[in-house]
């Protein structure tokens, strides 16, 4: 993502360095599954850990939503 800002719009290393930092981190799924996991084995209710798996992708969208809407801003000058 932070090449293709860069490249394409013509966005600097220091305007991407957020996204340059989870360019090489390795896939979540491993960790996310052993999360959930021990919080099932520490008790919590599987309706908790939904609703907090929810508002984190919300967040998240939120985010790449943001990221959209500068792009386009950026793009029209």
């Amino acid at each position: 993502m932070g090449k293709a800002f860069r490249e394409r719009y013509g966005f600097g290393p220091e305007h991407t360095a957020f996204l340059d930092a989870f360019a090489g981190l390795p896939s979540f799924e491993d960790t996310a599954v052993a999360i959930v996991q021990d919080g099932l084995d520490r008790g919590v209710e599987p309706r908790a850990i939904r609703r907090t798996t929810r508002l984190f992708q919300a967040y998240e969208k939120l985010f790449w939503d943001a990221m959209m809407t500068l792009g386009a801003q950026r793009a029209r000058g």
